[in-house]
């Protein structure tokens, strides 16, 4: 009760005058809009789209995102949102009160694009008016149609669809599919990219990787000791990657030649222990035995066991 008293109280305005406070929520135009151009306001000075009960509806629609900044409505681009908001102005969808403002539609969008992004499907919802059925079509037939209609060619709306009052098409949006395409060569080791790479730029008079002129990643460019010049020609690239391709060659064959002289020394090596352990063992076979006492006569052996 204090906060209903609060606003239904009265405040002066600058001429001293008493006015009522709107205890509405207000939203300022939005400068991305095409109400903010002068194009849009004198649109919306000749139409006069009178207010009317609101339903909420969901928006099917898809689109060529060549020339658009994306979806969101954006100040000073062109974007979808931007053009969608004319559409539905000019079909009779929005009041000359709401235009403009799209907190007052309640419009939100299952998900954002960037600058050249198309979308095959995407669903904006908010709170729409709805045109009156005409024959057999619906109210949503009718709109649909007049939506295509003024919309420009690289956007089209598919559907439209009555959604209940909480419908969110955002936070009710159960799953995104994004399809990023990308060339073919870009999914191929590094070393024959950057050769597949090398050889369109060259073929267009282009600087290359680790040439002056070229634009790209500082840190991930490809150093040359003596880098061709920016218009050499096929052949003298022909014959720049032979000689790269016999150094490499030459490297290899050192590789391959230095791991056989590993390995014929590691063999040496093995056959060199069993020797060393034979010929120990041979030197303590023909070690001399301890001395022997010299042998005993007959006699002399008679005549000790007799004095024993």
């Amino acid at each position: 009760n204090a906060a209903k008293a609060v606003m239904s109280d009265v405040v002066k305005d600058q001429q001293g005058q008493k006015a009522p406070i709107d205890d509405r929520k207000q939203h300022a135009q939005h400068r991305g809009s095409y109400r903010s151009t002068a194009e849009g306001a004198s649109l919306a000075a000749e139409m006069e789209v009178e207010r009317a009960p609101k339903k909420r509806l969901a928006l099917v629609f898809g689109y060529n995102g060549s020339r658009f900044s994306g979806l969101q409505i954006n100040p000073g681009q062109r974007t979808v949102e931007a053009e969608l908001e004319l559409a539905l102005f000019r079909a009779g969808a929005i009041a000359n009160d709401n235009f403009g403002n799209l907190q007052k539609l309640s419009w939100n969008r299952a998900c954002r694009t960037d600058k050249g992004v198309h979308a095959a499907a995407n669903v904006v919802s908010g709170r729409f008016i709805l045109p009156e059925a005409s024959g057999e079509a619906p109210g949503e037939g009718v709109l649909l149609a007049k939506l295509n209609e003024h919309l420009p060619e690289d956007i089209r709306v598919f559907s439209v669809h009555r959604a209940t009052k909480s419908f969110h098409s955002k936070l009710h949006c159960s799953k995104r599919r994004y399809v990023y395409l990308l060339p073919s060569f870009c999914l191929q080791p590094r070393d024959d990219m950057v050769k597949i790479w090398e050889t369109a730029f060259h073929a267009h008079r282009l600087p290359s990787f680790g040439e002056p002129g070229f634009s790209g990643p500082v840190g991930d460019t490809k150093k040359y000791d003596n880098p061709p010049a920016p218009d050499v020609g096929v052949e003298a690239m022909d014959t720049v990657e032979a000689e790269e391709e016999e150094v490499k060659t030459e490297e290899q064959q050192a590789k391959v030649e230095g791991s056989k002289s590993s390995r014929a020394q590691t063999d040496a090596d093995n056959q060199t222990l069993p020797q060393q352990d034979s010929a120990r063992a041979d030197t303590s076979a023909e070690a001399p035995s301890p001395p022997q006492p010299p042998p005993q006569s007959a006699a002399a052996a008679a005549a000790a066991a007799a004095a024993a």
